[in-house]
Parts: C-alpha cells; sequence; structure tokens
C-alpha cells in the first residue's frame, strides 16, 4: 500500500482533496485500491502516525510525505523544512518519500501552488483582491501600526473559488474542501508549475 501523509487536519480540506483529485487523474479512480491519504495535522504530528509508516514499511508499503516548505516568515523555507524532517525521520526511525508544497524547491505552501495554477481567465479577481489587500493596508492606528490584518493566503485563494457564479450544489461544497479542481474553468492541472508534483506521484503505483 502506498500512504501519503499531509498536513490537513482532515479528509474535508481542499489539501485533501486536490491530491485525491491528481491521483484519480493520474492512477484512475481505482487509486484507492493502492494509495491512501492520511491528514497528520501539522507537520509536528508527524510522531503521531510513526506506527502507521513503521507498519506499511514492514508490510513493503510506500510511505510519502506531502507537506508544505513554507517561508522564513513562519520558520519554515524549503531547506530548513527538509532539513527539520530528516531529522524527524531519524528520530523516529521511519522511512518515507518527501515532497514539498509548492514545487520541491522553493519556498512556499500548497496555497502557494494553487495560486499558479489559477485559469487566467478570471485573473481579474485576483488582481481585485490585491487593491483589496493594499486598501487594508493604508489605515493606521495611532501608533502608525496597520489598523487591519490582510487576509492570508489560504484566504485568497478562498476569495477566488467563491467568488464564481456557481450553483448552490456546488457553493455549499466549497467549505467542505470541494474546491472543484477537476474543472479546467478554475484551474489548470496541465500547467506546467504542477509537473514536479504530478512526476512525483506518478513514480509510485
Amino acid at each position: 500500500m502506498i500512504h501519503i501523509y499531509i498536513e490537513s487536519k482532515n479528509d474535508k480540506t481542499p489539501e485533501y482533496i486536490f491530491i485525491h483529485t491528481l491521483l484519480t487523474q493520474i492512477h484512475g479512480t481505482d487509486y484507492k485500491e493502492r494509495f491512501k491519504i492520511f491528514p497528520v495535522n501539522g507537520k509536528d504530528n508527524l510522531s503521531n502516525v510513526s506506527p502507521f509508516l513503521i507498519e506499511n514499511e514492514l508490510e513493503e508499503g510506500i510511505n510519502l510525505i506531502v507537506f508544505d516548505a513554507d517561508t522564513p516568515l513562519n520558520g519554515g523555507g524549503f531547506a530548513t523544512r527538509k532539513q527539520f524532517l530528516q531529522e524527524e525521520k531519524k528520530r523516529l526511525n521511519i522511512q518515507f518519500e518527501l515532497f514539498l508544497f509548492p514545487n520541491h524547491a522553493d519556498d512556499g505552501d500548497f496555497e502557494y501552488l494553487l495560486e499558479q495554477i489559477i485559469n487566467p481567465d478570471h485573473q481579474t479577481i485576483i488582481d481585485c483582491f490585491s487593491d483589496f489587500e493594499a486598501c487594508l493596508r493604508r489605515p493606521k492606528d495611532h501608533n502608525g501600526d496597520p489598523l487591519y490584518v490582510t487576509p492570508n493566503r489560504k484566504g485568497k485563494i478562498f476569495t477566488y473559488i467563491s467568488s464564481m457564479n456557481l450553483p448552490s450544489n456546488k457553493r455549499n461544497k466549497l467549505g467542505g474542501g470541494e474546491w472543484l479542481f477537476n474543472d479546467p474553468k478554475y484551474w489548470l492541472l496541465d500547467h506546467p508549475y504542477l509537473k514536479p508534483l504530478i512526476e512525483f506521484l506518478k513514480k509510485y503505483k
């Protein structure tokens, strides 16, 4: 069995649904016969699932970890996060192959990857959001500090997909991670930026 461990807290998140969508695209609808996705609920909780990695290895399975590289702003960055996980690998005595969002080379995260594969037909939404962020930064309090906090990248990407004129049956599922990743009107899953992740997932069958 091939186990994929992600940072999401459960299977009702965009990250989980996105990996599910890619596996379906790459390996077909029966991929669940060979793959299982495990939400870890954060990089620091890898120890909580280490028994599953060990058990899967003993059964000659393959463990894959797909986490965020993050940035120095939140204590991460590609090199820093890779080193941390290599140290965890040794400390916990576990085996796994690693991929770090967004492209296993640069700093960033899952949401940064999504921002790169947005359908350019809807670039207006991203441009408007940038204007909104700039507007929020202008007001200052009596100390000269920003009066408002700008939304994080996750909020930005949710604004993108939730701004679409969707029927209620699809709009109601957005909160459960169903961000319509398999619809090219919104996301380009054949975008070159996705190639490193797709090639990584293709290696395992």
